[in-house]
């Protein structure tokens, strides 16, 4: 019995000097995590364009616009650029990610996409 009551006393003493030593983190508490609230706007940006057919996306929006060319990347939409007069330039993925904004952006449904929808609805 005395070596249980001596192991008894001398756990608390382990317990505070362990507690001492901890660093609490700050707990992050988020209604809508990120990567949730970045495939709604995926999802809508994907179905403005199945609906209208095409969007415009304007020069400067650099987040509409990574938006776009992850739904490229995943052959949902095709982007095109829009030069001076009119004239368009199909992107490539690749092209997407690294394009400067100082052009507009024309979305359409890819072609890829258009042959899902029609091996879906067939």
């Amino acid at each position: 019995m005395s070596m249980s009551a001596s192991s008894t006393e001398s756990a608390p003493d382990r317990a505070s000097t362990a507690s001492a030593t901890l660093i609490p983190f700050p707990v992050r508490h988020r209604s809508n995590p990120a990567p949730d609230r970045s495939r709604q706007e995926q999802k809508r940006l994907m179905d403005a364009v199945f609906a209208t057919g095409a969007l415009e996306i304007p020069a400067g929006d650099v987040r509409l616009k990574g938006l776009a060319a992850r739904l490229q990347i995943l052959g949902f939409v095709a982007i095109d650029e829009i030069g001076e007069g009119g004239r368009t330039r199909r992107l490539r993925p690749s092209e997407a990610i690294e394009t400067a904004t100082d052009l507009p952006w024309r979305l359409s449904r890819s072609d890829s996409a258009l042959a899902r929808i029609g091996t879906l609805t067939a």
